[in-house]
């Protein structure tokens, strides 16, 4: 292999790393969605019932999650996401009645 093909290959190689680690697994993808409809929600909530969005959260998680830690979540932690997300669009469409 000459040297430009050796530095196309790993050129190439590069970029593909840095694809999939900026796309991610199909899993994480999905991780990422909940979380970002959950935030979606939470937001929702608050404006609504004029409260932090950090309150909500934190209540609707029954503490198990809080604001500040949404960063740092992992796809473990999923099922206490869905959860209170739930609890949040509950809230919600017994508001909206």
């Amino acid at each position: 292999m000459s040297k430009c093909s050796q530095k196309a290959a790993l050129l190439i190689h590069g970029i593909a790393s840095l694809a999939i680690r900026r796309l991610g697994s199909p899993s994480s993808t999905g991780f990422h969605q909940l979380r970002n409809e959950f935030l979606t929600v939470a937001r929702r909530v608050a404006t609504a019932t004029k409260r932090p969005i950090s309150e909500v959260v934190e209540q609707a998680s029954g503490g198990a999650v809080k604001y500040g830690d949404i960063g740092r979540l992992t796809e473990a932690d999923a099922p206490k996401l869905r959860a209170a997300l739930d609890v949040m669009n509950s809230s919600l469409n017994g508001a909206a009645r």
